[in-house]
């Protein structure tokens, strides 16, 4: 994971996630590991095999029911949702117990959350 930096002075830089803070520097650095939520503290996503059959009925039921998408606001807030839960990985930003991808993307092809027809597995959104 790469430290998300936000500016708290002219030349000092804070990561969001971790607090790790680099001081009296122009520009910030681009590619910085992050201390926070290692690789190995997100949950395992489920084997490819499992993912890509979820996938599979999950679009099919979407595009059988018309490709309903939902707007950016319901989108937001279910990613809010999931960002929050234990089986989110932040690496892959993705759904540990489904496999599912979760972003704030509005195209239901790469983002579970858009698809109208797509709940959470663990019942935290509908």
């Amino acid at each position: 994971m790469i430290c998300d930096l936000e500016p708290i002075a002219p030349t000092d830089y804070r990561c969001r996630v971790c607090g790790r803070e680099y001081r009296g520097i122009t520009h910030p650095p681009l590619r910085v590991a992050c201390k926070g939520l290692a690789p190995a503290d997100s949950p395992p996503l489920p084997g490819i095999i499992k993912r890509a059959g979820r996938y599979t009925k999950a679009v099919s039921k979407w595009i059988a029911a018309g490709r309903p998408t939902r707007t950016q606001e319901e989108i937001d807030e279910r990613l809010a949702v999931c960002q929050k839960c234990p089986f989110y990985n932040a690496k892959h930003k993705a759904c540990s117990e489904c496999g599912c991808n979760v972003n704030s993307q509005a195209e239901g092809l790469s983002n579970k959350l858009a698809m109208a027809t797509e709940q959470c597995p663990k019942g935290y959104w509908t």
